[in-house]
Order: structure tokens, then C-alpha cells, then sequence
């Protein structure tokens, strides 16, 4: 069944695809341009660049099923400058159609449909997770697997489900401006606070946001929602991903049977069966209510980042200056509660226990998460325990037979 067509792209009264309208447009600022250079007036492109941007504006703020959808908007825009670029590479990003817009009209277009796209669609019909840390259990065997049989798609499945970050931070592909994420922007933090040290906390030096033409984001801390027990593992995952070697492995003929039954390695994938994924490892059983997603009941890497941001009042105690209202705020580095509206995506249930010597604190940079030392504490007196045990003094009960007695020279 062919999909419905969800825009009216129409050129000269005949209906075409998205792609063929995009095709003719980028011709006709491609002539644009040629005149632009033949008189020697940059003015006729830039012109000529507005008017298609405001054809794309009334085209997709007037969906024919009546439906403004902001994130189709902005990708639609943004793909459409790339497809320009690539046909007039000479031409400054900064005259394309929506590059072109100064930022504070394209935050208000981007706000003007944020309600219905986000709040209402979403925040009234909430993702339910009722057991969350049998829930961060089956992530936390996702990843193991991952790691073991080198698997970029459940490594970047589980990380995702466990530190707030945007689904593609720790994704080593160029960015439109050239930079790459490595072990260098994004790293481990190491330090104390309050006579309590730092642990399972990620330091993002190098936002997926930070893009070309945008101001600089300043770097900003993220901890993990793991037990500490499961901090080592996690950092494992976060440098698995950001290794350029397990991101370009093959995936071209790697199929979810060969990832879930034949544990065959692969690298990273656009696309992949989600669902499969989630459901080979038992996330569904500990969702209560898929929400916004009861149609498909598929769990995605890009809703992590509001699931780890609604879980951390519900996993980790807090000091008393960490005020519960803004620790989603500062877990997705957003300058002011109002932009947290569209993250309000899970209703977490607190479990019997928050997460054992673990304290969630905020401070200027973001969030930090600290330990009492009892875990380490634990460890030492169990690798003491198991060294008492395996002692060289312990009396074998079937001692070798004594070796010739010419052989102790």
C-alpha cells in the first residue's frame, strides 16, 4: 500500500514527490546563482533563496493532514540545505535557505508547533516503566553482549539507556562542521566533591548539537543511572563506541538474526529492527504502558535521553542542594526548565531502594554523581577474603607424590 503523501508538493499544478520538488528547486537557485556571478550581484541568489524558503514554510506549516510536525520541518529544511550545498558547493552555508534564517527566527519556528508536537502528544501519554532497575538489568546484559561479540547496534542501544546523552554524542561520524567525537572530547570525570569522590560521571566536551554556525556549547557532566558495581562496564560501552575501528566494522550484510542468534560482529547501522532487539532482551516485560508508542511498541537509542533524565531522582539520593525540579534540567544541559517540557516522556515508579552509596549532586557544569567509598570498601575485604582462601599454606588433601630425591639438587 503506497504511503499517503503527507505534504502537498505540487510544482506547476502536478503533483510530484518530495524529492522531485527538492530536485527542481535546488535548479532553479543553481540559475540563481548563475546569474548572481554573470552581474556580479550576490543579491539575486539571496533573494531568490529566501522565496524557496518560503515556499518549504507554507508547504510544511499546512500539511494536508493537518498535523505540524516540528521535527519533520527542521530535518526537511536541513536536508534541503544540504542537497543546495552539494549542487553550489561554492555558496557559503550561511546564504542557504534555513542556514540563512537569523537563529532567533528559527527558534521561533521551532517553537511555534513544540506543544501539540511534544507536550501534548507526549507528556499526556507517558512511557509507564514500573520495575526500573530489572529494567536497567536487561540494558546492562545488552551491553555485556555487545562488548563481547563486538556488536556496535547493542552497545549503542544499551549507552544510550544509561547516560542522557543525544542518541549519536558518542557516534565517531564527521559533523557538518568537521569535528569527530573521540576519547578526547568526551572523558571520564575524575576529582571529589565535598570529601566524596566522583564516580560514573561522563564529562561532554563535544555536544551532537555543537554544529556549524552555532554558538559554542560549553561542556557539561552526565552520570550513569548503573549500580556501581556496573560503572567499569559502562565505560567499557562509551569507549567501544567512540572507537572508529568498531564504528566502521561491516553492517551492510549483517542481519538481526546474525546480531541476536549468530552474535556475529557488526559495526554501526542507520537502520535496524529495534523491537527485535528489545524484545530478544526482555526490555518490554518491565514496561507497564508504551505511552506515545502503544502502536508499535518499539523502544528507540533516541528515547534514552529522556529516560535517563526522569529516572535519576527515582534511582539516586540527593544532596540538599539539588532541588528535584531541576535535575532534568541540568541532566540534559538545558539553559531553563521550560525547554524540559518535551523530556517528560516516562513516568518512572521508585523502586523498594535507590542505588547504594550513591549521591546525585548538582553543580554549575551539571550533574555529578558521588560515592561513600562503601563499594570500594566490599571489594577490598572480598579480594582479601578470596586471597585467604587460595593461600599457599592451605593443606592440599592430595598432595603430588614426593619427587626423586636426586632431583632437589
Amino acid at each position: 500500500m503506497a504511503k499517503k503523501n503527507k505534504y502537498s508538493w505540487t510544482h506547476n499544478g502536478t503533483q510530484v514527490t518530495r524529492r522531485q520538488f527538492d530536485t527542481l528547486q535546488v535548479d532553479e537557485l543553481e540559475q540563481a546563482h548563475k546569474k548572481s556571478k554573470r552581474e556580479g550581484n550576490e543579491l539575486i541568489f539571496d533573494q531568490k533563496s529566501k522565496e524557496v524558503d518560503k515556499i518549504y514554510d507554507d508547504i510544511l506549516k499546512h500539511p494536508l493532514e493537518g498535523e505540524y510536525k516540528v521535527k519533520t520541518y527542521k530535518k526537511i529544511k536541513e536536508d534541503f540545505d544540504r542537497q543546495v550545498q552539494e549542487k553550489i558547493p561554492e555558496v557559503e552555508q550561511i546564504r542557504l535557505p534555513w542556514a540563512s534564517k537569523p537563529q532567533p527566527e528559527r527558534d521561533a519556528v521551532y517553537n511555534e508547533g513544540h506543544d501539540f508536537d511534544q507536550e501534548n502528544r507526549e507528556k499526556k501519554n507517558p512511557i509507564v516503566i514500573r520495575e526500573v532497575k530489572p529494567f536497567i538489568s536487561c540494558l546492562i546484559k545488552m551491553l555485556e553482549d555487545g562488548l563481547k561479540y563486538r556488536q556496535y547496534p547493542l552497545v549503542k542501544f544499551a549507552i544510550n539507556f544509561l547516560l542522557p546523552l543525544r542518541a549519536n554524542d558518542l557516534v565517531p561520524k564527521p559533523r557538518s562542521n568537521g569535528d569527530i567525537p573521540n576519547n578526547n572530547t568526551h572523558v571520564m570525570h575524575q576529582g571529589y566533591l565535598n570529601n566524596r569522590k566522583i564516580v560514573g560521571t561522563l564529562v561532554n566536551k563535544l555536544s551532537s548539537k555543537q554544529t556549524q554556525n552555532k554558538e559554542k556549547i560549553a561542556e557539561y557532566t552526565v552520570p550513569f543511572i548503573c549500580e556501581e558495581k556496573h560503572i567499569p562496564i559502562v565505560e567499557e560501552g562509551i569507549k567501544f563506541l567512540l572507537n572508529q575501528e568498531n564504528y566502521n566494522q561491516n553492517a551492510n550484510n549483517v542481519k538481526i538474526i546474525d546480531l541476536l542468534r549468530r552474535k556475529k560482529p557488526c559495526g554501526f547501522k542507520e537502520q535496524i529492527d529495534w523491537k527485535k532487539i528489545q524484545d530478544h532482551y526482555n526490555l518490554a516485560a518491565h514496561v507497564h504502558n508504551f505511552g506515545f508508542i502503544k502502536e508499535n511498541k518499539t523502544l528507540q537509542p533516541s528515547y534514552g535521553r529522556a529516560f535517563v533524565a526522569c529516572c535519576y531522582r527515582h534511582l539516586f539520593e540527593c544532596d540538599e542542594k539539588t532541588k528535584p525540579d531541576q535535575i532534568i534540567t541540568k541532566a540534559l544541559n538545558h539553559m531553563s526548565m521550560n525547554t524540559d517540557l518535551a523530556y517528560h516522556t516516562f513516568t518512572i515508579s521508585p523502586p523498594q531502594q535507590v542505588h547504594k552509596g550513591l549521591l546525585l549532586q548538582a553543580t554549575e557544569s551539571g550533574l555529578v554523581v558521588t560515592t561513600d567509598g562503601s563499594y570500594a570498601a566490599e571489594q577490598a575485604a572480598q579480594a582479601a577474603k578470596d586471597a585467604s582462601t587460595t593461600s599457599p599454606t592451605k593443606i592440599n588433601p592430595n598432595p603430588p607424590p614426593s619427587p626423586p630425591q636426586a632431583c632437589l639438587n
